[in-house]
Protein backbone atom coordinates (compact mmCIF):
# COMPACT_ATOMS: atom_id res chain seq x y z
CA UNK A 1 0.00 0.00 0.00
CA UNK A 2 3.05 2.65 0.73
CA UNK A 3 4.38 1.94 -2.52
CA UNK A 4 0.67 2.36 -4.38
CA UNK A 5 0.66 5.34 -1.93
CA UNK A 6 3.94 6.65 -3.45
CA UNK A 7 3.42 5.86 -6.70
CA UNK A 8 -0.32 7.90 -6.87
CA UNK A 9 1.47 10.95 -5.16
CA UNK A 10 4.34 10.96 -7.68
CA UNK A 11 2.00 10.96 -11.02
CA UNK A 12 -0.08 13.45 -9.31
CA UNK A 13 3.03 15.97 -8.96
CA UNK A 14 4.06 15.06 -12.18
CA UNK A 15 0.78 14.94 -14.21
CA UNK A 16 -2.15 15.65 -12.86
CA UNK A 17 -4.76 14.15 -10.85
CA UNK A 18 -5.55 9.88 -11.98
CA UNK A 19 -8.81 10.50 -11.15
CA UNK A 20 -9.44 12.14 -14.42
CA UNK A 21 -8.14 8.76 -16.23
CA UNK A 22 -11.09 5.61 -16.24
CA UNK A 23 -8.45 3.48 -15.31
CA UNK A 24 -6.54 1.63 -12.24
CA UNK A 25 -3.30 1.46 -12.88
CA UNK A 26 -0.70 -0.75 -11.05
CA UNK A 27 2.34 0.44 -9.29
CA UNK A 28 4.92 -0.75 -11.43
CA UNK A 29 2.86 1.18 -14.56
CA UNK A 30 3.07 4.07 -12.72
CA UNK A 31 6.51 4.25 -11.65
CA UNK A 32 7.18 3.40 -15.24
CA UNK A 33 5.75 6.36 -16.90
CA UNK A 34 7.19 8.46 -13.73
CA UNK A 35 10.62 7.26 -14.42
CA UNK A 36 10.16 7.99 -18.43
CA UNK A 37 8.86 11.27 -17.83
CA UNK A 38 11.60 11.84 -15.37
CA UNK A 39 14.53 10.71 -17.97
CA UNK A 40 14.01 13.68 -20.10
CA UNK A 41 14.03 11.23 -22.60
CA UNK A 42 11.32 9.49 -24.73
CA UNK A 43 13.26 7.31 -26.41
CA UNK A 44 12.12 3.64 -24.93
CA UNK A 45 11.44 0.19 -25.72
CA UNK A 46 8.72 -0.70 -23.19
CA UNK A 47 8.43 -4.28 -23.23
CA UNK A 48 6.75 -5.92 -20.34
CA UNK A 49 5.42 -9.32 -20.32
CA UNK A 50 2.05 -9.93 -22.04
CA UNK A 51 -0.88 -9.19 -20.32
CA UNK A 52 1.29 -6.72 -17.73
CA UNK A 53 -0.68 -3.49 -19.31
CA UNK A 54 1.74 -2.05 -21.86
CA UNK A 55 -1.19 -0.08 -23.54
CA UNK A 56 -2.08 1.42 -20.09
CA UNK A 57 1.40 2.31 -19.88
CA UNK A 58 1.48 3.92 -22.97
CA UNK A 59 -1.55 5.91 -22.50
CA UNK A 60 -0.72 7.29 -19.01
CA UNK A 61 2.52 8.64 -20.51
CA UNK A 62 0.57 10.17 -23.73
CA UNK A 63 -1.90 11.42 -20.69
CA UNK A 64 0.66 13.06 -18.89
CA UNK A 65 2.56 14.74 -22.24
CA UNK A 66 -0.91 15.99 -23.27
CA UNK A 67 -1.35 17.53 -20.01
CA UNK A 68 1.93 18.91 -19.76
CA UNK A 69 1.69 20.49 -22.97
CA UNK A 70 4.85 19.14 -24.38
CA UNK A 71 3.66 17.09 -27.52
CA UNK A 72 1.37 18.41 -30.46
CA UNK A 73 2.14 15.57 -32.89
CA UNK A 74 1.59 11.86 -31.85
CA UNK A 75 1.55 8.87 -34.51
CA UNK A 76 0.78 5.51 -33.20
CA UNK A 77 1.85 2.91 -35.87
CA UNK A 78 0.00 -0.80 -34.80
CA UNK A 79 -0.91 -3.94 -36.34
CA UNK A 80 -3.93 -3.45 -38.48
CA UNK A 81 -5.89 -5.81 -36.41
CA UNK A 82 -5.28 -2.97 -33.40
CA UNK A 83 -5.96 0.33 -35.03
CA UNK A 84 -9.41 0.36 -33.65
CA UNK A 85 -8.58 -0.82 -30.43
CA UNK A 86 -5.82 1.56 -29.45
CA UNK A 87 -8.68 4.31 -30.83
CA UNK A 88 -11.36 3.12 -28.91
CA UNK A 89 -8.98 2.75 -25.33
CA UNK A 90 -7.48 6.20 -26.19
CA UNK A 91 -10.82 7.67 -26.01
CA UNK A 92 -12.75 5.50 -22.76
CA UNK A 93 -10.05 5.31 -21.07
CA UNK A 94 -7.97 8.43 -21.30
CA UNK A 95 -10.30 10.86 -22.53
CA UNK A 96 -8.36 11.10 -25.82
CA UNK A 97 -10.75 11.83 -28.80
CA UNK A 98 -8.48 13.43 -31.39
CA UNK A 99 -7.29 10.26 -32.69
CA UNK A 100 -7.73 9.82 -36.08
CA UNK A 101 -7.38 6.23 -37.88
CA UNK A 102 -5.03 6.58 -41.45
CA UNK A 103 -6.70 5.02 -44.04
CA UNK A 104 -10.15 4.72 -42.08
CA UNK A 105 -11.43 7.86 -40.89
CA UNK A 106 -8.85 9.93 -43.58
CA UNK A 107 -6.59 9.82 -46.34
CA UNK A 108 -3.77 12.21 -47.06
CA UNK A 109 -3.02 12.78 -51.10
CA UNK A 110 -0.59 15.21 -50.51
CA UNK A 111 2.16 15.72 -47.81
CA UNK A 112 0.45 19.33 -46.76
CA UNK A 113 -2.90 17.65 -45.64
CA UNK A 114 -1.14 16.54 -43.05
CA UNK A 115 -1.15 19.52 -40.74
CA UNK A 116 -4.95 18.78 -40.63
CA UNK A 117 -3.93 15.83 -38.46
CA UNK A 118 -2.15 15.99 -35.06
CA UNK A 119 -2.82 12.41 -33.73
CA UNK A 120 -2.67 9.68 -36.01
CA UNK A 121 -3.17 5.94 -35.41
CA UNK A 122 -1.87 3.91 -38.76
CA UNK A 123 -1.32 0.44 -39.89
CA UNK A 124 2.42 -0.38 -40.07
CA UNK A 125 1.71 -2.31 -43.30
CA UNK A 126 -0.29 0.16 -44.70
CA UNK A 127 2.40 3.11 -43.83
CA UNK A 128 5.51 0.65 -45.03
CA UNK A 129 4.12 0.28 -48.50
CA UNK A 130 6.00 2.89 -50.86
CA UNK A 131 3.18 4.74 -51.87
CA UNK A 132 2.04 5.75 -48.19
CA UNK A 133 5.73 5.88 -46.60
CA UNK A 134 6.30 9.01 -48.89
CA UNK A 135 3.43 10.83 -47.94
CA UNK A 136 4.01 9.87 -44.47
CA UNK A 137 7.97 10.79 -43.87
CA UNK A 138 7.13 13.59 -46.13
CA UNK A 139 4.65 14.64 -43.47
CA UNK A 140 6.74 16.30 -40.89
CA UNK A 141 8.75 15.92 -37.87
CA UNK A 142 6.19 14.11 -35.23
CA UNK A 143 6.78 15.32 -31.17
CA UNK A 144 6.29 11.16 -30.57
CA UNK A 145 6.15 7.80 -32.75
CA UNK A 146 4.79 4.93 -30.81
CA UNK A 147 5.28 1.63 -32.51
CA UNK A 148 3.21 -1.34 -30.65
CA UNK A 149 4.63 -4.66 -31.61
CA UNK A 150 8.30 -3.39 -31.76
CA UNK A 151 9.43 -6.46 -32.48
CA UNK A 152 7.55 -6.57 -36.16
CA UNK A 153 10.30 -3.98 -36.82
CA UNK A 154 13.90 -6.54 -37.64
CA UNK A 155 16.97 -6.08 -39.24
CA UNK A 156 19.07 -9.05 -40.17
CA UNK A 157 23.23 -8.99 -40.40
CA UNK A 158 25.06 -11.30 -42.62
CA UNK A 159 28.78 -10.80 -42.25
CA UNK A 160 28.86 -6.59 -43.07
CA UNK A 161 25.38 -6.54 -44.29
CA UNK A 162 22.00 -5.70 -43.32
CA UNK A 163 19.11 -6.83 -44.64
CA UNK A 164 16.03 -4.86 -43.23
CA UNK A 165 12.23 -5.66 -43.31
CA UNK A 166 10.02 -2.51 -44.48
CA UNK A 167 8.87 -2.18 -40.89
CA UNK A 168 12.18 -1.40 -40.07
CA UNK A 169 13.11 1.37 -42.74
CA UNK A 170 9.63 2.95 -41.61
CA UNK A 171 10.77 3.26 -38.47
CA UNK A 172 14.00 4.25 -39.68
CA UNK A 173 12.75 7.03 -41.73
CA UNK A 174 11.08 8.34 -38.77
CA UNK A 175 13.53 8.59 -36.81
CA UNK A 176 15.87 10.61 -39.16
CA UNK A 177 12.92 13.11 -39.65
Amino acid sequence: LRSLAYAIEIWNENTGSLSNLHIDPLPHQIMLVHHILKSGNLNWLIADDVGRGKTIEVGMLLSALMHRKDFRRILLITPAGLTRQWKDELHYKFGMNDFRIYGDDFVINEPREWKLYDNVIGSIDRFKSEQHVTVLIQSGKWDIVIFDEAHSLSRVQYGMKFESTERFRLAAGLRTQ
